[in-house]
């Protein structure tokens, strides 16, 4: 029997797992202010790694770049706020990050070029030759990477964007806050398909190996990315915002904003957490398999068997921002403007070729399969 996060019951098949004993400690290692002349504040960004170890990550000044052996700030630009999350070329080594007044930021040139009228709250995505960013009115903006300064409008949905799209091969995919999803062919900007549901989103997908899209509101849904057709749904307890993430066996897991973190397979419940406090943002997963999530003022590690709590360390306020795992720290900032680097139970992600371990895929922010 799967019992849903409304307390409904359905039978089902029954799934097996095997308990991980899992044990240690979480503590903070630094905590860094991310201010930039003077200018502090919430930060919603989640933080990016490159290939060399830095951390990008935007904030209500601008965006900054610290360090990942002294985690002292080692660049910074003054910018409008960046809500957005960066993401990383790391073939090229260059970062992008887009801003609340429509510009794009392109790092490490310092450069600026204003693509939109509207606030962009979503991240940029790298397919191909090009950065697409999807701005606050639905507007889909392509970008040269060659030359950023040429840039044109390929389509406008017409819809409120707030989460951040996903891509598989030549193919992007949006969700609007009214629960309209897209699928727009690249690089010309048709829409090939279109899928209304009864819906907020706020959050991203998530993509499995099978190229089937997840994402959450207060439902957590899958949809076959060929046609659009919804091949399941659940119930969760409350608004999601934050992505779904897929782990190597196929569980997905999502939090909502009453507190409760959901581990959901094919549409059925695996187990339940209640009482974490409000989970605004996405979890990460372990290598090891344990599960990071920031729920309330605390960032926590969870049991993939049973959804029990390992360990938990407080943090200043709460946290919108996505972690990021890697090298055995986590990285997340909170609404009191702080960059914690935290002491993890697992040494890296989960390998992203066979799962989707944190918002966005992976420490890049690529969110392509």
């Amino acid at each position: 029997m799967a019992k849903d996060g409304k307390g409904g019951v359905t039978e089902g098949d029954v799934w097996s797992f095997s308990t991980i004993a899992i044990t240690g400690n979480l503590s903070i290692l630094a905590e860094i202010p991310l201010e930039i002349n003077n200018v502090s504040g919430p930060v919603y960004s989640s933080p990016a790694l490159g290939p060399d170890g830095k951390i990008y990550i935007g904030s209500q000044g601008g965006y900054l770049v610290v360090s990942p052996t002294s985690y002292s700030i080692v660049d910074a630009k003054v910018a409008s706020p960046v809500w957005s999350s960066p993401v990383v070329d790391y073939w090229n080594n260059v970062v992008y990050f887009v801003d609340n007044n429509g510009y794009l930021n392109v790092y490490p040139s310092k450069t600026s070029y204003k693509i939109s009228d509207y606030s962009i709250y979503a991240a940029p995505i790298l397919v191909g030759d090009y950065i697409y960013v999807v701005d606050l009115a639905g507007r889909i903006i392509r970008v040269s990477k060659a030359n950023p300064a040429s840039y044109s409008m390929i389509k406008n949905l017409g819809k409120e964007i707030r989460s951040s799209p996903v891509a598989i091969g030549e193919k992007l995919f949006i969700a609007s806050v009214d629960g309209c999803i897209f699928a727009v062919n690249l690089p010309g900007g048709t829409v090939q398909w279109q899928t209304q549901v009864s819906d907020n989103f706020y959050g991203g997908f998530a993509v499995d190996t099978e190229g089937n899209l997840y994402i959450a509101g207060t439902k957590l849904w899958c949809i076959n990315s060929t046609n659009g057709s919804i091949l399941w749904s659940y119930n969760l307890a409350d608004q999601a915002y934050g992505s779904p993430v897929i782990s190597e066996n196929g569980a997905v897991y999502v939090g909502d904003i009453s507190g409760a973190l959901h581990a959901v397979k094919e549409g059925q419940l695996i187990w339940e957490k209640q009482d974490l406090g409000s989970i605004l943002s996405s979890c990460v997963i372990g290598d090891n398999g344990v599960i990071y999530i920031a729920g309330g003022t605390y960032m926590l590690a969870i049991n993939p068997s049973d959804g029990s709590v390992i360990d938990s360390v407080e943090l200043r306020n709460y946290v919108e921002s996505n972690p990021v795992l890697h090298f055995g720290k986590l990285f997340v900032a909170d609404e009191a403007g702080y960059l914690y680097v935290i002491s993890a139970l697992s040494s890296s992600i989960q390998d992203p070729d066979v799962s989707w371990p944190m918002f966005q895929r992976d420490r890049y922010h690529t969110a392509t399969r």
